[in-house]
């Protein structure tokens, strides 16, 4: 694979650039950026919401294998990363604390502090790279904290300096409900100022999801117990009998039962394996079938309601809203337009 430096990419992108098009507030975003080259077919959208907290997506086409040696130099800035398609490693040698190859794939989130190192960033040909980034710093989220104890562990040095030790963590998996908050962000409906605070509200939830799976999964806020490859089996086991029989689901004990499980084990290691409870994962499973059926099928309401569960429709538009901004109403006869520009998620 070819070993390209920053200033080579830039020159290689100037020379082949066949579309460079900027958009300003465009759907809460500050500006739009789209471009295509010889090495990649690119699409961002930047918003910066305060000094110290902003997002930025990209969907990025790669027609060509290349590495790309990059700098982080005094780039002290805690980044989360959600990774919904495609794949890339990096080299990243002679960092403390730091794996010296890892990769990023999707369907998987991360959260990094990675200033003044030298990476190479691999990428390859047919690959179709779509993340959600979300810079933060130190500053920004002790306002939200009390005390060292409510954090994960990897973030404690942050409460008594801005510069703490180097890191790249694998959080976990995208969960049902982190999926849920990218679609509405890639997605948005709202219109004027409402879109901006909407997107702003929405980076806070994906943040707070991503620091409350990341303490799970460092038993912060449960005595989680080290799962081992048959606890992992049965946890697995148990979520594919959830969804053949996510109409009328077993108990947890039953569950359990059917595993061969303990009941606690069970319902801990789920949380920890896929980021979410076991009823909120049978609920947005239903609440997915319910989105299909109305905008795929045409389904009635009503009928919907039936067909995920529900026998009371309040109930059941005020958990989809919950879960999509829309009402299933709004979500069956398309009155809440697409945007433009506007991302398809695609399935994990």
């Amino acid at each position: 694979m070819e070993i390209i430096s920053h200033k080579e990419y830039v020159e290689r992108w100037l020379e082949s650039l066949k579309q460079n098009e900027v958009y300003y507030n465009i759907n809460g975003f500050d500006f739009l950026e789209k471009f295509e080259s010889q090495l990649h077919n690119s699409n961002h959208r930047f918003a910066n919401f305060r000094p110290n907290f902003r997002m930025k997506i990209t969907d990025e086409l790669y027609y060509r294998n290349f590495g790309l040696k990059n700098e982080h130099s005094d780039f002290y800035t805690l980044v989360s990363k959600f990774y919904l398609s495609g794949c890339s490693t990096v080299s990243c040698p002679n960092v403390e604390g730091v794996e010296a190859n890892y990769e990023e794939k999707g369907g998987y989130n991360y959260l990094f502090y990675l200033p003044n190192i030298k990476e190479i960033e691999h990428y390859y040909a047919g690959d179709r790279i779509l993340t959600i980034i979300i810079d933060w710093n130190a500053e920004f989220f002790r306002a939200f904290i009390g005390s060292s104890h409510s954090l994960p562990q990897q973030l404690r040095p942050f409460l008594e300096s801005d510069l703490a030790p180097q890191f790249h963590c694998t959080v976990g998996l995208i969960t049902p409900a982190m999926r849920s908050v990218l679609h509405q962000i890639c997605n948005i409906s709202y219109q004027g100022i409402a879109q901006r605070m909407f997107l702003e509200s929405k980076a806070l939830e994906l943040l707070a999801l991503q620091l409350d799976q990341l303490a799970a999964a460092e038993g912060c806020n449960l005595p989680i117990a080290s799962l081992k490859p048959r606890d992992i089996e049965q946890i697995y086991q148990a979520r594919e009998i959830l969804l053949t029989q996510w109409l009328k689901p077993p108990s947890v004990c039953e569950l359990a039962q059917q595993v061969k499980c303990d009941r606690k084990k069970l319902m801990q290691g789920f949380r920890q394996v896929f980021g979410t409870t076991l009823f909120s994962y049978l609920r947005d499973y239903r609440m997915e079938q319910a989105r299909q059926l109305l905008q795929e099928r045409g389904c009635k309401v009503t009928e919907a309601a039936n067909a995920v569960g529900y026998s009371n429709t309040g109930h059941f538009a005020a958990a989809f809203k919950r879960k999509y901004g829309i009402t299933p109403r709004e979500c069956l006869v398309g009155n809440k337009p697409i945007p433009p520009f506007g991302i398809e998620i695609p399935p994990l």
